[in-house]
């Protein structure tokens, strides 16, 4: 239906600013939702059209309203759905990172298990030395491991550290600096701990 030329007549504009004062803008972002959805005031949720959803699983709504509302990862408009009678969620993200913020945050809701349809891409195309760079930045970045030589290699989006760390705090320190990296796949440690710490 084409919007008829003009400005809108009076009560037009007064029952528009009136539906935003009831239901306020929000993060959510299924815009064909029906209100009732959005704010949770209607126990049916609606058909398969009116969600996106796929029916009527509290817990399918439940996981994308925190995707949606997730500071972190409200920007990427991961999607939630189900294949197989598990939750699956889908998108793009753009680092590592990013990707492992999904399992404490499906955990919080009581997900154990779901199938990650996420994958990483970065906004143009990345070399393995470009990637090497970025995770020696983070790296350097991180002041546990201001004073560890620790050594990265990049083969097709896989991250290598070599090198001696401390301990076991700088190892785990060392690989989350490594996921923040761009176009970073997957982090493989080979780091070794110094004798006198092992023992």
């Amino acid at each position: 239906m084409a919007k008829p030329k003009g400005k809108p007549k009076a009560r037009e504009i007064r029952s528009q600013h009136a539906q935003l004062k009831s239901h306020p803008h929000g993060n959510e972002k299924g815009v064909k939702w029906p209100m009732a959805v959005k704010d949770g005031s209607r126990q049916d949720y609606g058909s398969k059209m009116d969600t996106g959803l796929k029916g009527t699983d509290k817990e399918l709504l439940a996981v994308q309203r925190q995707l949606d509302s997730d500071e972190n990862l409200s920007a990427y408009g991961l999607k939630a759905g189900s294949a197989n009678n598990k939750i699956q969620i889908t998108g793009i993200v753009d680092t590592l990172a990013d990707k492992e913020k999904l399992k404490p945050l499906l955990r919080d809701l009581g997900i154990v298990e779901f199938a990650d349809g996420v994958s990483i891409s970065t906004d143009g195309s990345v070399l393995d030395q470009d990637v090497s760079r970025e995770v020696m930045e983070e790296i350097g970045a991180e002041p546990l491991l201001a004073d560890n030589a620790i050594s990265v290699e990049c083969v097709a989006g896989t991250v290598y550290l070599t090198g001696e760390v401390r301990s076991p705090r700088q190892e785990e320190a060392a690989l989350a600096a490594a996921g923040r990296g761009r176009g970073v796949v997957q982090v493989v440690s080979q780091l070794r701990f110094l004798p006198e710490v092992r023992e």
